[in-house]
């Protein structure tokens, strides 16, 4: 089971996004698998897809709903809720500076789970997350 973070969502639904094409080939051969979003992952992608200065977006969340809604339509797909914290001191015995904590509450969430964050994101520090590292899969070239 793979969460993608919100970059993978995006680079699924925009065809002008760089790494588009290598997604889609990630997504079509493992999505029957068992992919999810969450929270995060679905705001995230609706505030950035649909915002109006995004260059390849529709300029509009109701279009950037619309357009993940249909995506989490196809097979394997599951919402993972929010169901773990920060506060947590035996997930995360050491938290970063700020700019990481998304990603590693992502991280400990697919952990939670007993999945996989793909991401396209090479600085994520696994270590910080109690199973991070088995969990953290980073989608290559």
């Amino acid at each position: 089971m793979y969460l993608l973070d919100v970059n993978m969502l995006i680079a699924v639904l925009d065809p002008h996004h760089e790494h588009h094409d290598k997604v889609v080939d990630w997504f079509l051969a493992k999505h029957r698998d068992g992919w999810a979003t969450c929270p995060l992952t679905e705001n995230g992608f609706i505030r950035i897809f649909g915002h109006r200065n995004y260059p390849n977006g529709p300029a509009d969340t109701l279009v950037a709903r619309r357009l993940l809604m249909r995506l989490c339509a196809e097979p394997g797909y599951v919402f993972w809720p929010d169901s773990v914290s920060l506060m947590d001191e035996q997930r995360f015995k050491r938290l970063p500076d700020s700019k990481h904590l998304t990603d590693l509450y992502l991280l400990a969430l697919a952990v939670e789970n007993k999945g996989s964050l793909v991401t396209l994101d090479r600085r994520i520090d696994a270590s910080y997350v109690a199973g991070g590292e088995k969990a953290y899969a980073i989608l290559t070239a």
